[in-house]
């Protein structure tokens, strides 16, 4: 897969519905992640960000992945567990995978609707693959 490739997938599917990248090493990204929340208190005992219906919201690919045509690479910022949000906020760091090596992507279906998306998004297995 090249670049050319990638983005038309993502173009076609959306990239806002991809939910798991899938690579030829058996590694996989999921981009299932819910936002942290924006209160800093509840931040700091991991709460993470909802809707005024109570809903968690996600992050979205742009927010996680950054595809760069020139070095045909696929980016993600990788945060370390801690025991507090201010070791995870200090220790972080990039990977960094050439695009050749994406095998696959997974997408909410398009027919789904809001609920069955959020429904998909809240009970999916990362161990899918």
């Amino acid at each position: 897969m090249d670049y050319a490739q990638v983005r038309a997938i993502l173009d076609k599917y959306g990239e806002d519905k991809c939910i798991q990248i899938i690579f030829d090493n058996g590694r996989t990204w999921l981009l299932n992640v819910a936002k942290e929340a924006t209160d800093p208190s509840q931040r700091r005992r991991g709460y993470k960000q909802r809707d005024a219906n109570g809903r968690l919201v996600f992050l979205k690919f742009s927010e996680l992945v950054e595809l760069d045509e020139e070095t045909d690479t696929i980016k993600m910022r990788e945060y370390q567990h801690g025991v507090d949000v201010n070791t995870r906020n200090r220790i972080f760091w990039d990977i960094v995978n050439p695009i050749e090596g994406i095998q696959g992507f997974n997408f909410v279906p398009p027919e789904f609707d809001e609920e069955q998306e959020y429904q998909l998004r809240m009970q999916f297995d990362v161990t899918i693959a």
